[in-house]
């Protein structure tokens, strides 16, 4: 059949054409770069790693043995790459995230429960700042009516500053 592959040539295969052109060369050899690109380029360069290993593990038979040992080495090595990046990157990631991602959840619904919470938090505290504004409009009103000489020294106060 000629949609059958070949498991020694799983190397040459390319799964996502947009991915080997986005991948510099210099990061095979080297962690040098933007620290946040250099992790997503790694980062895609092991998934599509772990792509081909999934592909090799489906088809496994006894001749391809060696191409699994090759493939499971280069996730190794991948891996040590990301550990390398990590110290260079210093971004905190809420635990409540990869909980929901760990157990299968979409990461947007974390992303919009927490715009959804923000908003309320804004509506809320722009409520406090209305509350706070009638409340001194209120008093100034008052104390005008009560204290007038108080209240035009506390008007000059406040239109020198």
């Amino acid at each position: 059949m000629e949609d059958e592959i070949n498991i020694e040539d799983i190397d040459d295969l390319n799964f996502d054409d947009n991915f080997d052109d986005n991948i510099n060369n210099d990061y095979e050899d080297k962690l040098v770069g933007d620290p946040l690109e250099l992790l997503e380029n790694k980062t895609m360069e092991l998934i599509n790693t772990l792509y081909n290993l999934n592909v090799i593990v489906y088809d496994f038979q006894p001749s391809s043995t060696q191409v699994l040992h090759n493939k499971i080495n280069e996730v190794v090595e991948e891996l040590k790459d990301l550990d390398d990046i990590k110290e260079n990157i210093d971004i905190k990631i809420p635990q409540e995230l990869l909980d929901d991602i760990e157990q299968g959840k979409n990461p947007d619904i974390f992303t919009n429960n927490l715009i959804k919470a923000t908003v309320s938090q804004n509506q809320n505290t722009n409520g406090k700042i209305e509350a706070m504004k009638l409340l001194s409009n209120t008093l100034q009103k008052n104390i005008q009516n009560i204290l007038p000489e108080d209240y035009e020294l506390y008007q000059k106060l406040t239109n020198e500053k």
